[in-house]
């Protein structure tokens, strides 16, 4: 079996002809937020780059939160649509891999009954984001359940941030090949949305309140990101 990831794998025949089996690089494309949004080749602020930290003074992350008062359970998400803004071309097939990357957080509690927060699902879309007149593509919405949560209260081991990761796998097909870039009219996006809850006891007498981050950190300790075979 192939142990590595961008190789030349050969095979010889009887006559000692040399025949080439295949050959891909699979390429890391890291979710990163900008400190200053980018106007060309269009206006935004959430970039994929293959070579982070993107901005230096950038968020490591993008951050909704939802309250909950007692008895009740209320939700919210936190949503990143990411763009290769890099307009030079390239083509991709096979199976992309998109990876958000994500933590929840129990910000405030009741000290007594504690609260609770979880992670309803995880939802992904991968396009070819139409350049000019170039109408957008999609290569399909997916949504995964997970149900992960937190509870406790402040003295609780249980208050801990959990970091979490999603696999979601995209099959682009291999012909004919994807292509991006300004001849075709592409660029390669991704929109990554994480719906959560935070829920409080009706005998609390403190709101729940959670956060959720989608995490983009410069140095990669976390970050969402996306793997494409690059042929």
């Amino acid at each position: 079996m192939p142990d590595l990831v961008r190789a030349t794998y050969e095979t010889h025949d009887i006559d000692n002809g040399t025949l080439v089996l295949g050959y891909f690089q699979e390429v890391p494309f890291y979710c990163a937020c900008l400190d200053t949004a980018v106007a060309t080749p269009i206006a935004t602020d959430e970039i994929l780059t293959t070579d982070p930290p993107a901005g230096l003074n950038g968020p490591d992350y993008l951050e909704a939160s939802a309250t909950a008062t007692p008895g009740n359970t209320v939700t919210g998400y936190v949503e990143g649509i990411f763009t290769y803004i890099q307009s030079k071309g390239f083509a991709f097939s096979g199976i992309v891999q998109v990876l958000p990357n994500f933590t929840l957080d129990l910000d405030q509690v009741d000290a007594t009954t504690g609260g609770a927060a979880n992670v309803d699902s995880v939802v992904v879309e991968l396009i070819k984001s139409g350049l000019g007149t170039t109408v957008d593509y999609s290569f399909g919405v997916q949504t995964h359940t997970t149900n992960k949560g937190v509870s406790g209260n402040t003295a609780s081991i249980a208050y801990a941030e959990p970091t979490l990761t999603e696999l979601f796998t995209f099959n682009v097909g291999v012909t004919p090949q994807q292509e991006i870039g300004v001849t075709p009219g592409y660029l390669l996006q991704v929109r990554m949305r994480i719906n959560f809850s935070a829920y409080t006891a009706a005998a609390a007498t403190t709101n729940t309140i959670a956060k959720c981050r989608l995490n983009c950190y410069s140095d990669l300790s976390k970050v969402s990101k996306i793997l494409v075979p690059v042929v």
